[in-house]
C-alpha cells in the first residue's frame, strides 16, 4: 500500500472500530435491562416463595438476556450454530414467560406442551440455518411463532381485562406485544433487504424490531413486576383483615368491606345478623382453650356454608360474629339466622373431656333508607342482647317479634 493511502486506511479502520464499540455498547443495554429484571423477580420470589410463577419470569428475563447477547455476536461471526443457540434461548424465554403468567392466573402449559412447541420451532430454525439458509425465514418463524404463543396466552388470561388496574394493563401489553409481532413482520414480506451482517443491522426493519422488542419487553416485565407487588400487597391486606382461626373477616376487614361497598349496597336491601355463642366461657373453663378454638372454627365454617358468595361473614370479637346479607329483607335474614341457630344446636362437638352441644343467640336488623351501617349494627347488637336476656339460643329480628328456640340450655355429657 502506498504512503498516500495509509492515512485513509487508518482513518477507515478507526471509524469501523468506533462503530463496533458503539454497537457493542448499545447491544449491552438491552440484555443488561432484562438481567436486572431477572434478578428483581428472583429477589421477589425469595421474599414470597409460594409464588413459584415468579421463578419462571425470572428465568425468562435471564434467558432473554443471554439470547440477546448471542444474537448480537451472531452477526460478528455469522455462525449457524450461534444462530440456532440464540433462537433456542429466545424460544425458551418466551415459553417460560408465558408459563409464568399462566401459573399466576391459575393455568399452565405444562412441560409436554412446551417441549412440543420447542422441538418443531428448533427444527424449523435449523432447517433455515443449514439446508436452506435464510435469515429472513428464521425471523418469520420466530416472530410468527412467538406472536402466536403470546396471543394464546393473552386469550387464556382474558379474565385479566376485568381485574385490577395492574391486571388490565398487563393484559393489554401482552396482547399488544403479540399483535405488533404479527403486523411488523407481515409488513416486511416481499421487500428485498440484506440477508445479514452490518448491512442488515442497518435496515429499518431490524432497528424497529429491536426497538419494539425492547419497549414491549421492558413494559411487559415492568407490568408483571407491578402485578406481583400488587399481589403481595393484597395478601398482606388479606392477612391483616382476616381472622386466622376461622378464616372469616375480622372487625377491621368487615369495616373495610362495608366502606368499599357502601355505594353499591345503598341500592339494594341489606340486612345484618349479629350473633354470639352462648356460655362460651364455660367451654374454655370445662374443656380448655383448644376446645374453644374448635368451637369457633366449627361455627365459622357453619356460617360460611349457610350464606351466599356475595354475603359477608366476620368474627368481630372473641365469640361474636356478624353476617351481612345482600338483597334480603329483615324477615328473610331472620329465617337464615334461625336455620344457622338450628344447625348449630344439632351439631354435637366432641372433645377429649366430653361432648358439648353449643348454641348461639342472634340479633337481626335491616338497614333503613339513608341509615349508616354503624346505626344498623348497633340496632342488631341491641336485639342480640334482648335474645340473650330472654334466655339465649334464639333470634330477635325486630322490636315486636321474638323467635324463640325449642331448647334453652346446653346439656353437657361426660366422655
Amino acid at each position: 500500500m502506498s504512503d498516500g493511502f495509509k492515512p485513509l486506511a487508518m482513518t477507515v479502520s478507526r471509524v469501523e472500530m468506533d462503530i463496533t464499540f458503539a454497537d457493542i455498547a448499545r447491544a449491552l443495554i438491552r440484555p443488561g435491562i432484562f438481567l436486572l429484571f431477572g434478578l428483581v423477580f428472583l429477589w421477589a420470589w425469595n421474599i414470597d416463595r409460594k409464588r413459584a410463577w415468579l421463578l419462571y419470569i425470572a428465568a425468562a428475563c435471564t434467558t432473554l438476556c443471554f439470547a440477546i447477547l448471542a444474537h448480537f455476536f451472531l452477526f460478528q461471526g455469522r455462525s449457524a450454530p450461534k444462530a440456532i443457540a440464540s433462537s433456542v434461548l429466545y424460544t425458551i424465554a418466551v415459553l417460560a414467560a408465558c408459563e409464568g403468567l399462566l401459573l399466576r392466573g391459575g393455568k399452565q402449559l405444562g412441560w409436554r406442551p412446551m417441549a412440543a412447541m420447542l422441538v418443531p420451532m428448533t427444527a424449523l430454525l435449523s432447517y433455515f440455518a443449514y439446508p436452506a439458509p435464510s435469515l429472513w425465514a428464521r425471523i418469520y418463524v420466530q416472530n410468527f411463532g412467538y406472536g402466536a404463543l403470546i396471543l394464546f396466552t393473552s386469550f387464556r388470561l382474558a379474565g385479566l381485562r376485568h381485574g385490577s388496574l395492574p391486571d388490565r394493563v398487563l393484559f393489554w401489553i401482552l396482547l399488544g406485544f403479540s399483535v405488533q409481532l404479527f403486523l411488523q413482520t407481515v409488513l416486511t414480506i416481499g421487500f428485498l433487504t440484506p440477508e445479514g451482517g452490518v448491512a442488515f443491522m442497518a435496515t429499518p426493519f431490524w432497528n424497529s424490531l429491536q426497538f419494539s422488542l425492547t419497549i414491549f419487553g421492558a413494559a411487559l416485565a415492568f407490568a408483571v413486576l407491578i402485578a406481583a407487588v400488587t399481589d403481595m400487597m393484597a395478601d398482606l391486606r388479606g392477612e391483616r383483615d382476616l381472622d386466622p382461626l376461622t378464616g372469616l373477616l375480622n372487625r377491621r376487614g368487615l369495616e373495610e368491606r362495608l366502606r368499599y361497598s357502601a355505594r353499591q349496597l345503598q341500592k339494594i336491601p341489606v340486612s345484618i345478623i349479629v350473633c354470639d355463642l352462648d356460655h362460651f366461657k364455660s367451654v374454655n373453663d370445662t374443656f380448655g382453650h383448644a376446645a374453644g378454638d374448635q368451637v369457633l372454627k366449627a361455627f365459622g365454617g357453619l356460617l360460611k356454608s349457610s350464606i351466599g358468595q356475595q354475603d359477608i361473614a366476620a368474627r368481630t370479637g372473641g365469640e361474636e360474629f356478624s353476617v351481612l346479607l345482600e338483597g334480603l329483607n329483615e324477615e328473610n335474614a331472620a329465617e337464615i339466622a334461625d336455620r344457622i341457630r338450628q344447625r348449630l344446636e344439632s351439631l354435637p362437638l366432641e372433645f377429649e373431656a366430653g361432648t358439648r352441644l353449643v348454641t348461639a343467640s342472634f340479633g337481626v336488623a335491616q338497614q333503613r333508607a339513608g341509615e349508616p351501617f354503624s346505626v344498623t349494627l348497633k340496632r342488631a347488637d341491641e336485639r342480640l342482647y334482648k335474645a340473650k336476656r330472654a334466655g339465649r339460643n334464639r333470634v330477635v329480628s325486630d322490636d315486636r317479634n321474638l323467635m324463640s328456640a325449642q331448647s334453652q340450655d346446653t346439656p353437657v355429657s361426660a366422655a
